[in-house]
């Protein structure tokens, strides 16, 4: 991910769609006494799992920090978790902003913070529910009878029996993969109720899925992956609202944390801990301390601002100046200086080695938009101005010059005839009324058409509108123009393309071993709007279907009660974007917390937004960083990537002066669809290795 980002916002785009519009709050809710903690040892990394969206331990005693290599008792993080804010108006009339924090308890001692939902565990477990490759029957005795989310599944009701995976149905992709929900609904400090259809809920009414998950993949064997999936359950929109990951470091051990450092890379969205010295405590004796970096492999996006948030977006798209941000408020969603740009500020220029990031100007700037598209004459370049991201001469275009000569541009008319079913079509009426308007016609909503003249009777034209009830909104109506500009996991739309119908064509349920809605009809089968996960490679499970905003504020203080702050002093201090602790002046050792955001964007009732880290252990920075690149390589690959067979199940038996080892075949029939995606070969076991070791982290055994 690129932290290099542009704003331009199309106005007249309306962003509650009908999905969100019509979104019915659950009536999920938290529960303290349905806590519960796992402890983790998937791959080379060993920690504490809790089902309130953290990681590692509370305090000494309670929890494993993050230990690496497994089995040694060298640890690097004591504890990560996630916080949420958002800036809403109470019943008074007053602006207040209202954040949940972990730990966090009311005068009374009642609990003001996430907790979990019953019926994602199995209440006779004490683990939060998961699975690994096998699916053993240890670990189906966590699963729940049933799983309250898919009870919408009209073939299977629930998935009894059968694993909530990532992916789908018993899709069992990581070697390890847990799964839990919690909710903020006991944060009743404010007079605000998020949710009008059950005024004794509280907080911002939302709902959170999280995942965590290991593999044993030598490539990201030492790497925990953390996946928070947020959703506004509520039935009042969140216009503004963040997230704040917070790590506290325990580089080198208990006793020896009083030398650590931390630091941060904007272009990478990472955080590093390290060890000033490189030497830990007792446990790590002469063994050098290693590096812990936490990074950002998915960030929440913002779909309505016309920014290239991520970098990912079309090819040589205009880059934003200097002078696009003058006179800008970057905090209150408005367009103050009139430029079409939304709340930009500094962080939008280019810095460092930085190209820059596109914006939204509705020209096709790499040559491949919809085809039949009008084309850019040297009249349309009258009375434009370059530089200001305006669009001077009011033709729909934004920053047209010389150089854009020739190309397509947005017309907001279907000119290949492939447009969204039951769309309405331009009559003779509109024809004739365009001719007198300079071939432009405005529609109600507000949307434009332009060049509309007689070669465009019978063309089905953009309203706004999800006609053909699939809901997407005008798909395949100039499409290749600004795309992956202002693309969410939403949107019903495969807007990066890589759906692919011979592999991903599975159902509604992700699983291809079931007859489901969806499977088998040529077209991407979304789950969006659903507690469904949908196929492969569209929205859900399409990491790269998000606009992503990147870090926007990275704080860094001494170690403390942080869940003591007042909710006004979180979000100032470290929701707000634009504020960075600057290492270059004030890098210093000691006992330190690192707060690391992400904001704004908008969470409108009904909607999803994803967070996804990962911790990426390693020996010095630069092996943490390749294992960082890695595990982004992973996640923007959906996690796919060829695997290691099952592990088997290994009996010993003691004879005289020797020990038999017997094993099943599970490793032989294990189906890697990695390979099967790529043409290959998915029953690809190739043999056995047997190691034997002296110590419980196997550490002589691979030297």
């Amino acid at each position: 991910m690129i932290l290099k980002r542009i704003i331009l916002i199309l106005l007249f785009i309306i962003w509650t769609s009908p999905l969100f519009a019509q979104h019915v709050p659950s009536k999920e809710r938290g529960n303290s006494s349905y806590r519960r903690t796992t402890d983790i040892a998937g791959n080379l990394v060993r920690t504490t799992v809790w089902n309130n969206g953290t990681t590692g331990r509370t305090k000494p005693g309670d929890g494993i920090p993050y230990e690496w290599p497994k089995n040694t008792g060298k640890h690097y993080l004591a504890q990560t978790g996630l916080m949420f804010g958002a800036e809403v108006m109470d019943e008074n009339g007053n602006v207040v902003h209202i954040t949940s924090v972990h730990s966090r308890t009311s005068p009374g001692g009642k609990s003001w913070q996430m907790e979990p939902i019953k019926d994602y565990a199995n209440e006779t477990s004490k683990k939060i529910a998961m699975t690994t490759l096998a699916a053993s029957e240890e670990d189906r005795a966590t699963w729940p009878p049933f799983w309250l989310d898919k009870m919408d599944d009209e073939e299977d009701p629930g998935w009894p029996d059968s694993w909530n995976g990532y992916f789908g149905k018993n899709q069992f992709n990581a070697d390890l993969e847990m799964y839990y929900k919690m909710s903020d609904d006991s944060y009743d400090k404010f007079d605000y109720y998020p949710d009008t259809t059950d005024l004794s809920r509280r907080g911002l009414g939302l709902l959170v899925d999280v995942r965590v998950m290991q593999w044993s993949q030598i490539l990201v064997n030492d790497v925990v992956f953390v996946l928070y999936d947020i959703k506004n359950d509520g039935t009042k929109d969140l216009d503004k609202a963040a997230i704040t990951l917070f790590v506290f470091d325990l580089v080198g051990g208990d006793g020896d944390n009083n030398d650590d450092k931390s630091d941060f890379d904007l272009i990478n969205d990472i955080a590093w801990c390290t060890d000033s010295d490189g030497r830990g405590n007792q446990v790590f004796g002469d063994d050098p301390v290693g590096v812990v970096a936490t990074s950002f492999l998915e960030t929440p996006g913002n779909a309505v601002d016309g920014i290239d948030n991520d970098g990912d977006g079309e090819e040589n798209s205009p880059i934003v100046s200097e002078e696009m941000i003058s006179n800008e408020d970057p905090t209150n969603l408005i367009d103050d200086n009139g430029n079409g740009l939304i709340d930009e500020n500094k962080t939008h220029i280019p810095f460092g080695d930085q190209i820059g990031v596109g914006f939204r100007d509705h020209i096709d700037n790499d040559g491949d938009g919809e085809d039949f598209s009008p084309i850019i004459t040297n009249e349309m370049l009258d009375g434009e101005l370059n530089g200001n991201g305006k669009d001077d001469n009011s033709n729909g275009l934004y920053d047209e010059d010389g150089s854009d000569l020739g190309k397509k541009y947005r017309d907001w008319i279907d000119n290949d005839d492939d447009g969204e079913d039951k769309s309405p079509v331009i009559t003779q009426e509109m024809i004739d009324a365009a001719a007198n308007t300079g071939k432009r016609y405005m529609i109600p909503g507000g949307i434009t058409l332009y060049d509309v003249g007689p070669e465009d009777l019978g063309k089905k034209y953009a309203d706004g509108k999800d006609n053909d009830g699939d809901g997407a909104v005008d798909e395949f109506i100039d499409e290749g123009i600004d795309e992956m500009i202002d693309e969410n996991r939403e949107n019903f739309i495969d807007d990066d393309g890589d759906w692919d119908a011979f592999n991903d064509d599975v159902g509604l349920d992700g699983d291809p071993l079931t007859v489901d809605k969806g499977q088998g009809d040529g077209v991407p089968t979304s789950g969006a709007g659903t507690d469904l996960p949908g196929e492969p490679n569209i929205d859900k499970t399409d990491v790269s279907e998000s606009d992503q905003l990147g870090l926007t504020n990275v704080q860094y203080q001494p170690a403390g009660d942080f869940h003591t702050e007042r909710d006004e002093n979180t979000w100032r201090r470290w929701m707000t974007p634009g504020k960075f602790w600057d290492t270059s002046v004030n890098l210093v050792e000691g006992e330190y917390d690192l707060f690391v955001s992400s904001g704004f964007f908008p969470l409108k009732a009904g909607q999803r937004e994803r967070v996804s880290m990962a911790v990426n252990l390693g020996q010095d920075k630069k092996d943490a960083l390749r294992n960082k690149d890695i595990s982004q390589k992973t996640y923007d690959l959906d996690y796919t990537f060829a695997k290691a067979p099952i592990v088997p199940t290994l009996t010993a038996i003691p004879g005289d002066g020797k020990v038999t080892l017997y094993w099943d075949d599970k490793a032989e029939r294990s189906f890697d669809k990695f390979m099967k995606d790529i043409g290959d070969e998915p029953y690809d076991f190739e043999g056995y290795r047997i190691y034997k070791a002296t110590d419980p982290a196997f550490e002589d055994a691979f030297e």
